[in-house]
């Protein structure tokens, strides 16, 4: 049977303890690395959205609310379907094309009966 000496037992003893504190150290670096180019990551997330919905006949979402039929939202949605787009897509192009085209609005109203 081998026997290894105190000296060999101690170094190896000081080389485990020295290889954790080394290990803990690397995972404290690496999660303070970590939390800004998750930031970075997020900002750039967020920023890519925001240029997608921008981007083409897509409106910007302000958060205004507009209230349509559910059967105008049906016509539209069958529409949309046809032509492979998404309804709201579809509606915000028409209405573009509206203002491109300067239409206005023609409302008549129904006589009061007496």
């Amino acid at each position: 049977m081998m026997r290894i000496s105190i000296k060999v037992k101690m170094a190896l003893m000081v080389f485990l303890i020295i290889s954790a504190v080394l290990i803990a150290v690397s995972f404290i670096i690496i999660d303070q690395l970590k939390k800004p180019l998750e930031n970075e990551i997020e900002k750039k997330a967020a920023a890519i959205t925001r240029n997608l919905l921008r981007s083409g006949s897509e409106a910007i979402l302000t958060g205004d609310e507009l209230r349509l039929s559910e059967d105008v939202v049906a016509y539209f949605k069958v529409m949309a379907e046809e032509a492979g787009v998404p309804y709201q897509s579809l509606i915000n192009l028409y209405l573009r094309d509206c203002v491109a085209q300067h239409r206005q609005v023609q409302i008549i109203w129904p006589a009061k009966s007496t």
